[in-house]
């Protein structure tokens, strides 16, 4: 079973964490901060528009590819990518194209915003659950 796993760019040491945990317990992890990108990506400078066309549609391309999308929203509740990834994922499973599991987990500071809930599978509060909810699922 394949894992997108959606994370911010200011999360990827606590992403890298996470991926290991789900491949240990037999996922497909994609980690878009895993790819070889074919520029310059500067997060709050001057990427161009080719390589942001490049991140969306390969991000994208995995989206597709996946059984599971798991959204790991930033203490500070901040980021673009990782709701546009859910978005996403909705669309595929609510217009009928691909059945396609979305766990989110989601920090006080958006715990009840409707946009994350309203296109979850299931929300979590609690990373650990989140991980234990994963892993029963594959077994």
């Amino acid at each position: 079973m394949k894992i997108y796993l959606a994370h911010s760019a200011h999360e990827q040491e606590q992403g890298k964490e996470i991926e290991a945990a789900l491949v240990s317990v037999g996922y497909d992890v994609c980690n878009p901060f895993d790819k070889e990108n074919p520029g310059e990506i500067t997060w709050m400078g001057d990427t161009s528009k080719e390589i942001a066309d490049w991140v969306v549609e390969e991000d994208y391309k995995e989206v597709d590819a996946s059984d599971i999308v798991v959204c790991i929203y930033p203490q500070d509740g901040r980021t673009i990518g990782i709701p546009c990834e859910m978005a996403r994922a909705y669309c595929l499973r609510d217009f009928g194209i691909k059945e396609i599991s979305i766990y989110s987990y989601v920090p006080d500071c958006v715990k009840g915003h409707p946009w994350p809930i309203g296109q979850s599978t299931k929300v979590f509060q609690d990373l650990f659950e989140l991980l234990n909810h994963l892993k029963k699922l594959i077994e």
